[in-house]
């Protein structure tokens, strides 16, 4: 065990210090200390782990993870993707977020990259690796069938 007798001025002189002691955080006051899109995004997630979120959106954990703790805000794009994971209107993820004026226009939210990626990734399933692949590309409409179907299937969600 270290010890000092002087540190700063608040120390008394005979006052001891313990290096080795762990300050212990108070629980309440980290939670206290939590933006509300952080609290929110936790609560979400229930009994899931991070990399299980992190599988299921494309989102890493680790951003996942400093979102939650207040670290960084999250944008627009990933609130768009973490409200159709958790099945959550996107106006109140945006409102508590604090971003609302940010609103996304209305678009189509599955580009063609993510929907050949979801392709992909639904003919490379190993469960379904028996099964024939398509030998042309097939048009974008029935690739996106196709993914929705495993969604539906398997209850991952893709796009």
């Amino acid at each position: 065990m270290v010890t000092v007798e002087r540190i700063s001025e608040t120390a008394q002189s005979n006052d001891v210090i313990d290096f080795n002691e762990v300050p212990t955080a108070d629980p309440e006051t980290e939670a206290r200390q939590r933006p509300p899109i952080g609290e929110l995004l936790k609560s979400l997630r229930g009994a899931k782990t991070l990399r299980n979120v992190e599988a299921d959106t494309g989102i890493t954990n680790a951003y996942l993870s400093n979102i939650e703790l207040g670290i960084k805000k999250p944008g627009v794009r990933t609130l768009v993707k973490l409200s159709s994971y958790y099945q959550v209107p996107l106006e109140h993820l945006l409102h508590v977020a604090g971003i609302e004026g940010e609103m996304p226009q209305p678009v189509d939210r599955e580009s063609p990259m993510d929907i050949h990626r979801a392709f992909d990734f639904v003919v490379t399933d190993p469960r379904i690796a028996h099964c024939p692949k398509p030998a042309e590309t097939l048009p974008l409409d029935v690739q996106k069938y196709i993914v929705h179907i495993y969604e539906q299937y398997t209850g991952r969600k893709l796009l």
